[in-house]
């Protein structure tokens, strides 16, 4: 895959417009490029399977979570554009669900967007758009798979000095963590709400 990818660098030249790629950077989730003088950053991020989190919390608690794994989709992306010493500008988001009628929930809808216009403000990024395909051959009909997208500007007279706001997004929970820390921690609250649930009063006069 590396080779194609190198084969590709040249391709843009055919526009005349002086373009450029850090060739250290290529094949990572950020990758820094120069138009002319200007330098940019593009990055690329997944929710992954943190979005087990949201599921699982939602059947333990009976509240609606999406709107922190929202914060966190737009906060890895953002986060990645920061360390590369750029302004993160805009954001496109990438939500593919597994029937098209996820979305008519209303409530779970706007807790999902609700999160990305909360972390894009943060990050003093524009919420431009993206897509949201229905995939019900890969994506389970009660689930969702997030990933976006941040283009960043690197400006060459700006460097972070002490004072300076950087936009970064801190993590809102858990979810951030990686997968066997968080199937530990899911499988071992729904055990416990078994347990408690066989041994209440309730379930015991049954």
């Amino acid at each position: 895959m590396e080779t194609i990818v190198l084969a590709s660098l040249n391709f843009p030249d055919r526009w005349g417009l002086d373009f450029e790629v850090v060739r250290s950077t290529v094949g990572k989730s950020a990758v820094i490029f120069r138009i002319g003088g200007m330098r940019f950053v593009l990055v690329l991020e997944g929710l992954g399977t943190k979005i087990e989190v949201a599921l699982a919390m939602q059947q333990l608690t009976g509240r609606l979570f999406y709107r922190f794994i929202a914060k966190d989709n737009v906060a890895m992306a953002v986060n990645d554009a920061a360390i590369c010493g750029a302004k993160p500008l805009v954001y496109l988001d990438y939500a593919a669900v597994g029937n098209s009628s996820w979305f008519d929930d209303v409530e779970r809808a706007r807790d999902l967007g609700q999160g990305f216009l909360e972390a894009c403000r943060e990050a003093y990024v524009a919420l431009l758009g993206g897509e949201s395909p229905a995939l019900p051959p890969m994506i389970f009909p009660h689930t969702i798979d997030l990933a976006g997208a941040v283009l960043g500007v690197i400006d060459n007279d700006l460097r972070w000095i002490k004072g300076d706001v950087q936009p970064e997004t801190t993590s809102s929970s858990y979810q951030a963590m990686g997968a066997s820390a968080r199937t530990v921690f899911l499988r071992s609250a729904l055990w416990l709400k078994g347990c408690r649930a066989a041994t209440s009063p309730r379930s015991a006069t049954a």
